[in-house]
């Protein structure tokens, strides 16, 4: 408990960002990740993007997923452009989803762009997603959903590539203000 005290209080307290590179650099891994979460804490952001390349260097592509949840969405943009970062067993799906919902919702966008027989393989891109999105005990797409900007992004992504691969099918054509569920519509 101290341990973790002293290095927020550290983090805190250090004007130079300068020595505090050198520290996070030179701490030993656990200590390190430490350091990098307090920064994040304290919104010393550009401190750690600063830092990524070396980290992926040193530490590998396992340890920048497992911190990318952190970080600007600008950055996790450009990391998540990366296929093993994407493919990392450690990138924190539920975290991305409540930090960075946008950033989800538009890789899913663009596997739904890359696939070849448009209508036809929509349905088994939702199933990659949901099979991702819903492998661990929180449910990432809780916090996907849950979060206030993502549920439209999320419904555009059902309109613009709905699941079935016939148009009259369960999901029929939506407007922006009613989405058919079941028997009775439900309005937005």
């Amino acid at each position: 408990m101290f341990k973790n005290l002293s290095i927020k209080e550290y983090v805190r307290n250090e004007p130079n960002d300068e020595a505090l590179k050198q520290t996070i650099l030179k701490s030993v891994p656990k200590i390190q990740q430490q350091l990098i979460h307090a920064c994040y804490r304290f919104r010393r952001f550009e401190i750690v993007e600063s830092l990524l390349p070396k980290l992926l260097d040193w530490r590998g592509v396992d340890f920048v997923a497992s911190i990318v949840h952190g970080l600007q969405s600008n950055t996790v943009r450009s990391l998540l452009a990366r296929e093993e970062i994407v493919q990392s067993s450690r990138l924190s799906w539920e975290r991305l989803c409540r930090f960075h919902p946008g950033e989800v919702v538009h890789l899913m966008r663009k596997d739904f762009e890359s696939v070849e027989r448009a209508p036809y393989d929509y349905e088994s891109v939702w199933n990659t997603w949901y099979t991702k999105l819903a492998g661990t005990v929180r449910r990432p797409y809780h916090e996907l959903l849950r979060n206030g900007g993502a549920s439209p992004m999320i419904m555009q992504l059902l309109n613009d590539f709905p699941p079935t691969a016939y148009a009259g099918g369960i999901y029929p054509t939506w407007s922006s203000q009613t989405v058919h569920t079941g028997p009775y519509p439900v309005s937005l």
